[in-house]
C-alpha cells in the first residue's frame, strides 16, 4: 500500500474562517454506534462507504457494490474478523487504511482503494445528516524541489521530462529524432523525456543537473527525478516543476503492524514532518473545540 497525508480543517455554516478542530472524538463516538440504518445511507459514485475502527487511531475505509457485505454490515452480524476475510480475497483493494493525528491523517491505499477525496465527501455527508453545522476540509501535503537544490541531492536515478510545443527544445528534438527540417509542428503534441541509470543503483545526478539547465523553464510540464534527498534517507520522487504528494509503503499483515508502521513514519519521516511543520506556521488556521462534534448526539437508527 501507498500512504499519502493530509491536512484537514473545518469551517462554521456560511463562514470563511478556518479552525483546527481533532477529528478523533468523533470518529470513536461515530464508530462505536450500533446504528446500521443511518450508516448505511452514505455513498460515493454510487458504493456504499463504511468506517470500521480498528486498533488505536487507525480506521478501515471501504466502498463497495457487494450486496452480501452491505446486507452483513447492515443487519450488525458483521464482525471486524469477517470483514477481514472478506478483504483478503479479491475485495482487498477496495479498503484504505486511515491513521489520524490531531490535524493530519495518513491514508494508505490500493489501486482500487477509496482515497482522500471521497472520504472527505464522507464526512461531509455524516456531518450534514447529523444536522452539524461544519464543512470538513482536506488538502494534500505535497513538495516541490527547486532547480538550484539539486545540488543537494545525495543520489538521482530515474529522470523525467515533458516538454510542450513551446519549449525551447521541442521544435529541435522532432526535427533531430525525424531528420525533417522546416516542417509544420501543429500536430505534434508533448515530447515525453525518460533517463534511466545504467545499473539500477546507478547515480545520474550530473545528468539532472544539465538536463535542468538545458530545459529552461518555458513548456515543461513535468520534470521529475526518482533521488535520495537530504531530508529523507531513501528513495523518494522529487518534483522539480509542478508538486507531488508525500508519501512511502506501507507495510503490515496486521492492523497492529499497519498501525506501528504509520506511528514510525509519522514520527521520523522527514519531509513529513518538514511539511507538517509548515502547515502549522499557517496563521489563518485557528485550532478550536467544539463540544458538539466531540459528542455528536446518536441517530436513532
Amino acid at each position: 500500500m501507498q500512504a499519502t497525508y493530509y491536512q484537514y480543517y473545518f469551517t462554521k455554516g456560511n463562514g470563511q474562517k478556518k479552525y483546527w478542530a481533532d477529528l478523533r472524538p468523533f470518529l470513536q463516538k461515530y464508530c462505536s454506534w450500533k446504528t446500521p440504518v443511518f450508516k448505511s445511507k452514505f455513498e460515493h459514485a454510487g458504493e456504499r462507504l463504511y468506517l470500521i475502527h480498528t486498533v488505536g487511531d487507525q480506521y478501515l475505509f471501504l466502498h463497495t457494490l457487494d450486496k452480501e457485505i452491505i446486507k452483513k454490515i447492515d443487519s450488525k452480524n458483521l464482525t471486524l474478523g469477517d470483514l477481514k476475510t472478506y478483504l483478503a480475497g479479491d475485495s482487498a483493494g477496495f479498503a484504505s487504511y486511515l491513521n489520524f493525528r490531531e490535524d493530519f491523517f495518513g491514508i494508505a491505499c490500493k489501486i482500487l482503494s477509496p482515497r482522500g477525496a471521497t472520504f472527505s465527501s464522507y464526512i461531509n455527508q455524516v456531518s450534514e445528516s447529523l444536522k452539524l453545522p461544519y464543512k470538513f476540509h482536506t488538502v494534500a501535503l505535497t513538495h516541490q524541489m527547486q532547480r538550484k537544490d539539486i545540488s543537494k541531492l545525495s543520489r538521482v536515478g530515474k529522470i523525467t521530462v515533458e516538454l510542450q510545443r513551446d519549449n525551447q527544445l521541442h521544435e529541435d528534438l522532432v526535427e533531430f529524432i525525424s531528420g525533417k527540417t522546416g516542417q509544420n509542428y501543429a500536430e505534434v503534441g508533448p515530447i515525453e523525456i525518460t533517463i534511466r541509470p545504467e545499473k539500477r543503483l546507478g547515480n545520474i545526478k550530473a545528468i539532472l543537473q544539465g538536463v535542468s539547465s538545458q530545459i529552461g523553464q518555458k513548456g515543461v510540464t513535468d520534470f521529475e527525478a526518482r533521488a535520495v534527498t537530504a531530508i529523507a534517507d531513501k528513495v523518494i520522487d522529487v518534483y522539480l516543476v509542478g508538486e507531488g504528494a508525500v508519501r512511502h509503503p506501507i507495510s503490515g499483515d496486521t492492523d497492529a503492524k499497519i498501525q506501528r508502521d504509520f506511528d514510525k513514519q509519522m514520527n521520523k519521516n522527514a519531509l513529513l514532518q518538514e511539511k507538517l511543520k509548515e502547515m502549522r506556521s499557517n496563521a489563518n488556521v485557528q485550532k478550536a473545540t467544539f463540544a458538539d462534534l466531540d459528542n455528536p448526539t446518536k441517530p436513532r437508527a
